[in-house]
């Protein structure tokens, strides 16, 4: 069974990357996305259970995901 699902959104993939190892070394599952419609792509496919945002994703906002 699949771990809890993360779903991180960040256009800083060296960023992304780091978080990756680190909540897959926990157990969770990840995926990643580097924009707002790449975000709501991934989430609609699998919901993630915990998404970590960034404010800034280049010239969209990450609030208004």
């Amino acid at each position: 069974m699949d771990g809890a699902a993360v779903l991180l959104v960040d256009d800083d993939e060296l960023w992304v990357r780091a978080r990756e190892r680190g909540f897959r070394g926990m157990g969770y599952t990840v995926r990643a996305a580097s924009s707002v419609a790449g975000a709501l792509a991934a989430a609609q496919e699998r919901p993630p259970d915990l998404v970590v945002v960034d404010v800034r994703l280049g010239s969209e906002c990450g609030i208004d995901l």
